[in-house]
């Protein structure tokens, strides 16, 4: 007979045999993600008031935007590995603790040294909750929904950054940035509570004598690496786009900065329907590669799109709506392969961890490497033709990927 006990004790995740889908658990475990991603928001949308109190340079809090990549691209697979050793559920309710901490200890910030220290901590919550939560919604999946509700669980992000812009334009003119930190961090709050209130629900443990040691070439195979190396060339890719884009439509359509966020925002939007479907068609036979490829084709055309000289505003926008359909996608499609690639439940943490950490890798490098070609050769143009050449290499590694996972059937 299968042994249960409670998620709360932090045990290893493992599937009871059952049918029915915890939508509650899976739901609960969204929105947890999506408070956390409210910080990723938070910092670039507060970044000219910070910059205006501290006088710091660009580069410093540059770096305080982009800490929590760092630290994922760094070390998201040992979080991974941490998040199955204490437990899932105790390493997200760790990771919220951590955020709601850092971010009221930011709001009380007098100058841009503990602004980064608790940006840090940030960090280090942030990758404890992108690890630990797709875990605890893999294992409340029913049987035929696995991939279905990791297309939900993509939807963490692009809805916790725009719910970030749309908490930016309501507090921070009359409330200023730190009070808007205060707010960012009483979501993770309340998310805190309501985990930790009606996260527990009773999963299924290998007996006692099972072997409960898993290393890390357990996962590290190669239709595993193939997904992350994917993720990265992605991400690079999307982030060149995403981190280029209002100063695009600033600069060639002559949008006002906040019309340019609302058009980010539209994308953003774009990606959610886009990330549910994705995961639905997984679950019903549909391939992940194959999707994954189509829609970065769609991202390269979109780049192309919004940096045509020339192109009437039609032309851009309709660039700007077909990025974000088609970057809900190949997130949706990754965090979905995890069901599929997943030997045993406690993979599921070493998995997210590999894949959170290709995402960071992307996310770090994709700016970088733009920065140094826009600096040698200037223009919009080139910086879209960095990302086809990042889609086109995924589309590489997606067709690679596809074989893989065909001779690993």
């Amino acid at each position: 007979m299968t042994a249960l006990r409670s998620a709360r004790d932090g045990g290893a995740l493992s599937l009871p045999d059952r049918v029915a889908t915890d939508w509650r658990m899976i739901w609960l475990a969204t929105c947890c993600g999506m408070t956390a991603a409210l910080q990723i928001g938070k910092g670039s949308a507060a970044l000219p008031l910070i910059r205006a109190e501290f006088g710091s340079a660009v580069s410093v809090l540059a770096a305080y935007v982009s800490l929590i990549s760092v630290v994922a691209a760094l070390a998201g697979f040992g979080f991974g590995m941490a998040s199955r050793r204490v437990g899932p559920r105790r390493a997200a309710l760790t990771g919220l603790a951590l955020i709601v901490v850092a971010g009221l200890g930011g709001a009380l910030a007098n100058g841009a040294v503990w602004l980064i220290g608790t940006r840090l901590i940030e960090a280090i919550g942030f990758a404890l909750c992108t690890t630990a939560l797709p875990a605890l919604i893999r294992g409340a999946a029913g049987t035929g929904k696995s991939s279905a509700v990791m297309g939900i669980w993509a939807m963490w992000l692009p809805a916790g950054v725009a719910l970030a812009m749309a908490l930016a334009a309501l507090s921070l003119d009359p409330l200023g940035w730190r009070w808007f930190f205060v707010l960012c961090a009483v979501a993770p709050g309340v998310a805190w509570v309501a985990l930790w209130r009606g996260g527990t629900r009773a999963v299924a443990v290998p007996p006692a004598d099972a072997p409960q040691a898993i290393s890390a070439r357990d996962v590290l195979r190669r239709t595993e690496l193939l997904v992350a190396a994917v993720f990265v060339s992605f991400s690079a890719g999307n982030m060149i786009l995403m981190s280029f884009l209002p100063t695009i439509l600033v600069d060639d359509m002559g949008l006002s900065p906040s019309r340019a966020g609302l058009a980010v925002m539209v994308a953003m939007l774009c990606m959610l329907p886009m990330n549910v479907a994705t995961g639905r068609m997984i679950d019903r036979g549909w391939s992940m590669p194959l999707m994954t490829g189509a829609a970065v084709a769609v991202i390269a055309v979109a780049a192309l799109l919004i940096t045509a000289d020339g192109a009437p505003g039609w032309v851009r926008m309709t660039g700007v709506i077909g990025f974000g359909l088609g970057a809900g996608v190949p997130p949706a499609a990754i965090w979905g392969s995890i069901p599929l690639l997943a030997q045993r439940p406690a993979d599921a943490p070493l998995l997210s961890g590999l894949f959170y950490q290709g995402a960071g890798l992307g996310q770090v490098s994709g700016p970088i490497v733009a920065g140094l070609v826009l600096s040698r050769w200037p223009g919009w143009w080139i910086a879209s033709w960095c990302v086809v050449a990042m889609m086109v290499l995924s589309i590489a590694l997606a067709l690679w990927l596809s074989r893989s996972m065909a001779a690993r059937a």
